[in-house]
Formats: structure tokens, C-alpha cells, sequence
């Protein structure tokens, strides 16, 4: 159901924080 949406927020993390710094792991392990 959210699986678009995570993957949005995850790719626009990913572009402002390429290296994780601002919470390691917090999306992206949804």
C-alpha cells in the first residue's frame, strides 16, 4: 500500500543524505 511512497521517500533521502548521516537506517529499513 505505502510501497510507492517509501520508495520516494527513500530515493529523495537518498539524494539529500548520500552518505546516511541524518538517521542511519531510519527509512530505509522500513
Amino acid at each position: 500500500e505505502h510501497g510507492e511512497a517509501v520508495s520516494v521517500m527513500r530515493s529523495l533521502k537518498q539524494s539529500l543524505d548520500p552518505e546516511n548521516i541524518m538517521n542511519p537506517g531510519k527509512i530505509v529499513a522500513v
